[in-house]
């Protein structure tokens, strides 16, 4: 079993429950994503899952919200009038129904752009997966000295690359 503080390095696929895939180790290039155990660097269920697998299995998980990347919270459904987004208001209305990349004093944040008129534009700042209940099928590959230090990483969602992310 993974412990607590180990690396481990596994394979994935990613549903939603209509079955569609959001998120795979084929979509990274077939690279194992690798992380530490209990690091906080990855969703906590999926996390969970690993720490009670045996290098070698495979196992097919159901993370709700609470444990992936929380609740939906329509209080992170923002409008701003145009006016104080100056130029940017016209970029974010044109991509209405789309996530865009917005730079604050916090970094980058991956946003939706949810609607525009002529006074106002609302944004979504939840996470795309915030609400969503999240299915992997895991494979344990490697653990401990096994795993090499170059796959990709599960740091902060990519941000790095979490499960459940895409490129």
């Amino acid at each position: 079993m993974a412990k607590e503080g180990q690396q481990v390095a596994v394979s994935y696929v990613g549903r939603f429950d209509d079955g569609e895939i959001f998120d795979s180790t084929e979509s990274h290039g077939g690279e194992l994503l690798e992380f530490t155990v209990g690091d906080g660097k990855i969703i906590a269920g999926f996390d969970a899952a690993v720490r009670e697998m045996e290098l070698g299995e495979t196992r097919t998980v159901a993370i709700e919200p609470k444990d992936a990347y929380g609740e939906y919270d329509s209080n992170l459904l923002k409008s701003f009038k145009r006016s104080e987004l100056g130029e940017l208001a016209d970029q974010l209305a044109d991509n209405v129904g789309q996530t865009v990349y917005l730079q604050s004093n916090n970094g980058v944040q991956e946003v939706t752009v949810v609607a525009a008129n002529e006074d106002e534009v609302t944004v979504d700042f939840n996470h795309r997966m915030a609400g969503k209940r999240l299915n992997f099928e895991i494979t344990l590959e490697k653990v401990g000295d096994d795993v090499a230090t170059h796959a990709h990483s599960a740091v902060q969602p990519e941000l790095s690359h979490k499960p459940g992310e895409t490129e």
